[in-house]
């Protein structure tokens, strides 16, 4: 079986990613408001102040100074005070909130949402914090395992799916999205159900409201992972299911078969294939509005991959070279996202260049077609992004090859051993 290694590092079309954070995008984000007019203060003595009111400080966020705050709020506690009002389990309102877990079922009894990044807490609100979290040190509070503090680095899950949990939930996915299937009892929100639950937060920066999850330490049933499809795919069916005159389910092992064959990932068809429909018929971006079929390649040798095609017509969109098995019934044993070997001398943008132009005249030249051009991009990435988060670390360039037809491809190569990560055609 031929194997080609390389990154999407530039498939430009936005996915619809089907979670509350991107349902903010379908509806208006400013809402028509009533003007209104405030009384004229009438000019007496009494109302007249020449001295200025300085402008308050924007507020920015202080570790020391929280810890110091957070270390307060311990001591007075342990000195026997006690919060004056309850706790508030869902950030809704202030953004601060304490989510009660269970340390048996979730791995701890507490989680905090601590909107830190945009705002001071009270002095209430740290009595709270201190209280409902037992005690805990501030460089627990603030690691990723007890708290959501809405950093840029930080993920909208508290754990990710276990490998069988991942693989599962690609067949039930395809299955309720074009056989119908549901779970038997909708997710119940609540941790005293002992499965998996979401909380709404915001991501200061960005500006964003996203969806986090928290999952059970145990492995989730298939009634759990539907749930979580259930709520995921909150949106009507036209947004994960082709118009009737794109290219139809039942019709994508074929298309797939043909562009494994045609674009260098191998010369047999895939073990398992795992297709999904993304609509961008709806984005407010006019480059994003282009619907699209994905799927997820596993091969019992060699890579898998992702691959990305036209739902209008089949045509190639891009495919990513995933890790050996990373679509594997079982996780391998030397299972590994790290794909740079530090012992090795890197290979030159010559050499680069040349590994870009031996795939494509082997793979890509048909009929008479001819290189024209290519051009090795002057910056180097370091991390690779798949889809659906997959994130491969190894060090790269990207050559642009222009072929005599005018087509465009970008072929994204390892510096380590010129392998292909990534084709993508523009």
């Amino acid at each position: 079986m031929k194997r080609h290694i390389a990154v999407i590092s530039a498939i430009i079309f936005p996915l619809i990613i089907l979670c509350s954070a991107c349902a903010q995008s379908f509806v208006p984000s400013v809402l028509p408001t009533k003007e209104t007019t405030s009384p004229t203060p009438d000019p007496t003595p009494a109302n007249l102040d020449n001295t200025a009111t300085p402008a308050p400080e924007p507020y920015s966020y202080d570790e020391e100074e929280f810890m110091d705050y957070y270390d307060t709020a311990l001591t007075a506690i342990s000195d026997g005070s006690v919060p004056a009002t309850a706790t508030p389990v869902d950030p809704k309102e202030t953004g601060f909130a304490i989510i009660p877990l269970g340390a048996e079922t979730y791995g701890i009894d507490a989680f905090a949402i601590l909107p830190i990044l945009s705002r001071k807490l009270s002095e209430e609100e740290m009595l709270q914090l201190a209280y409902a979290m037992g005690g805990i040190s501030f460089e627990q509070l603030v690691s990723p395992l007890y708290s959501w503090i809405g950093s840029e680095d930080q993920g909208i899950v508290y754990r990710p799916y276990q490998w069988e949990e991942r693989i599962t939930n690609y067949k039930l996915e395809i299955l309720y999205r074009y056989d119908g299937l549901r779970p038997l009892k909708p997710l119940v929100n609540s941790a005293e159900n002992g499965g998996p639950i979401y909380v709404d937060v915001d991501r200061p920066k960005s500006g964003g409201a996203v969806r986090y999850w928290i999952y059970p330490t145990a492995t989730m049933t298939e009634e759990q992972l539907l749930q979580i499809i259930e709520v995921q795919f909150f949106v009507p069916q036209e947004y994960y299911q082709p118009l009737a005159a794109q290219l139809q389910y039942d019709k994508v092992e074929e298309v797939v078969q043909k562009l494994v064959l045609d674009y260098g990932i191998a010369n047999t068809a895939p073990d398992m294939c795992y297709p999904s429909y993304w609509s961008g018929r709806y984005s407010k971006s006019p480059i994003g509005r282009r619907d699209y079929w994905s799927a997820k390649l596993h091969f019992d040798e060699g890579h898998d991959y992702n691959i990305y095609f036209n739902a209008d017509d089949g045509s190639f969109i891009s495919w990513f070279r995933c890790p050996v098995g990373y679509y594997a019934e079982n996780e391998p044993s030397d299972f590994s996202l790290e794909i740079t070997d530090n012992n090795v001398v890197l290979h030159t943008d010559e050499e680069i260049n040349e590994a870009a132009v031996s795939f494509v005249s082997e793979e890509l030249l048909k009929d008479g077609i001819t290189i024209s051009e290519t051009s090795v991009n002057a910056n180097e990435f370091h991390t690779l992004g798949g889809g659906g988060g997959l994130v491969i670390k190894g060090e790269g360039k990207n050559v642009s090859v222009t072929l005599s037809t005018g087509d465009i491809y970008q072929v994204s190569i390892m510096k380590n051993d010129l392998s292909i990560q990534s084709l993508s055609k523009y």
